[in-house]
């Protein structure tokens, strides 16, 4: 395999993450995380129920990679406002 259709193939599997991660959140700020199932996400974001599965073992499973996502942002902007990144005090 070469470094391009590998590199496609992450990109792919990111996309299809990201979206199941997007349908998700829709519904759960929509009809609430518990009212919420498998299927109406995998539904929402285009995807089998399968292939819901091939991403996370079970829908709680979502909250680690949005909890991960919304660290992530919180950092990048304590980055920018500290002076991205620059050791101040130390």
């Amino acid at each position: 395999m070469t470094e391009l259709e590998l590199g496609r193939r992450e990109r792919k599997k990111e996309e299809t993450r990201q979206r199941i991660v997007a349908a998700a959140i829709e519904l759960f700020q929509r009809n609430g995380y518990e009212a919420t199932t498998v299927d109406e996400i995998s539904e929402r974001a285009d995807v089998a129920k399968g292939t819901f599965f091939n991403y996370y073992p079970r829908k709680e499973s979502i909250l680690d990679d949005v909890h991960e996502q919304q660290l992530e942002a919180v950092e990048a902007v304590a980055d920018q406002v500290l002076g991205n990144g620059r050791d101040w005090g130390r």
